[in-house]
């Protein structure tokens, strides 16, 4: 059998992988502990990890740390995996962010599969910036500015609260001079969405504010301005 426990916050993962040790080896006092990194992983040495015992040890805990960053190894790994899986010996993989591809092959096979994301990611998981471009739409001032401080909060960047922002803007501008999606090059629901509240603006308000932004961003690149300050200034104004 085998845990999996990756992702970027390596900190954390790591945290775990001592703690999932401590509790395996508690219950298997008599268990050996095994660490192989990428640098001593042996390919020909697999066969023992998964099927070989002790003469005295009744079963080992292998912790292989980060031994998919080499490619050569994560080919084997994989090719291995059911085996791995299989062994009366305990694996537990410890790793940095793996793509979706190999998360699905391994968490297939594990006892359990444990992401550890930083706090920052988790918390921008958790806000929808396209809230953001709700209240644009919706010309909420109130409402728009609640969720610029919401994410703020959770931080998403001003950056990135400046480009769904200028997006927006830009769309329902279009919606003024196209006369349908395939025209505006847009997708039929954010067309016909946008066009729902262009009764909120006008095409004269929507170029001054896409205007605005662009200056701002440029100012903000220049070191001229603050850009949550500059945002928050047009967000007030909308």
């Amino acid at each position: 059998m085998f845990y999996l426990l990756y992702g970027p916050d390596t900190h954390k993962a790591r945290e775990k992988m001592h703690t999932l040790v401590d509790s395996l080896t508690t219950k298997k006092k008599d268990a050996a502990v095994i660490v192989v990194d990428s640098e001593h992983f042996d390919v020909a040495a697999l066969d023992e990890l998964c099927y070989g015992q002790g003469l005295f040890e009744k079963k080992h805990i292998i912790v292989f740390d980060t031994v998919l960053s080499e490619s050569r190894t994560q080919e084997t790994i994989l090719e291995r995996i059911k085996d791995i899986a299989g062994s009366e010996n305990v694996f537990i993989f410890l790793e940095g962010e793996l793509s979706k591809q190999i998360v699905a092959k391994l968490s297939k096979y594990a006892a359990r599969a444990q992401v550890f994301e930083n706090e920052q990611k988790q918390k921008k998981a958790t806000f929808n910036i396209f809230s953001l471009s709700d209240a644009l739409l919706q010309r909420d001032r109130k409402l728009l500015w609640v969720l610029f401080h919401k994410a703020k909060i959770y931080s998403v960047s001003d950056e990135e609260i400046h480009s769904i922002l200028f997006w927006q803007a830009r769309v329902l501008a279009s919606t003024f001079r196209a006369k349908n999606a395939s025209e505006a090059g847009l997708s039929p629901f954010v067309f016909s969405k946008s066009r729902g509240f262009s009764g909120k603006w006008s095409i004269v308000e929507c170029d001054a504010l896409l205007d605005d932004l662009l200056v701002i961003f440029h100012d903000a690149r220049r070191g001229k301005r603050d850009f949550g300050i500059a945002l928050e200034r047009v967000i007030i104004r909308i």
